[in-house]
């Protein structure tokens, strides 16, 4: 979000960082972004959230609109899937994910894009969902 600054407290956004994130809320010290920023960075109640980075965790956020940092990732279930399903799968494989991120901790810790891809799920029938 450094590269979108709020120029205009009315016009602005809070920042979502892992901090937020752990306290499920953005505060009055939180950073601040424009509030024109693109929809795919701009987080709304109900969207999961999981921090790759540093302090590995997955929420459903319930804090408000908000602009999402680096180190995040908004997680879209496919239209197909239901929210719980991909809440649950991302937070089933979370232990895996602090274990690898443990493994490569120099500085802080992260897992890559293939640690996500190598994640399994069980796939229901759709008669099950």
């Amino acid at each position: 979000m450094q590269k979108f600054p709020a120029t205009d407290i009315e016009r602005s956004l809070p920042v979502l960082k892992i901090k937020e994130l752990g306290q499920r809320k953005c505060d009055d010290c939180s950073d601040r972004c424009s509030d024109s920023i693109d929809a795919d960075y701009i987080i709304d109640n109900e969207d999961i959230i999981f921090s790759w980075s540093g302090t590995l965790m997955v929420d459903v956020w319930c804090g408000g609109k908000c602009g999402l940092n680096q180190h995040l990732f908004k997680v879209t279930p496919l239209k197909n899937y239901p929210r719980w399903f991909v809440y649950y799968w991302t937070n089933r494989h979370l232990k895996k994910f602090k274990l690898i991120a443990k493994d490569k901790a120099v500085t802080m810790g992260h897992i890559r894009r293939g640690d996500l891809e190598n994640a399994e799920v069980a796939i229901p029938t759709n008669q099950n969902l």
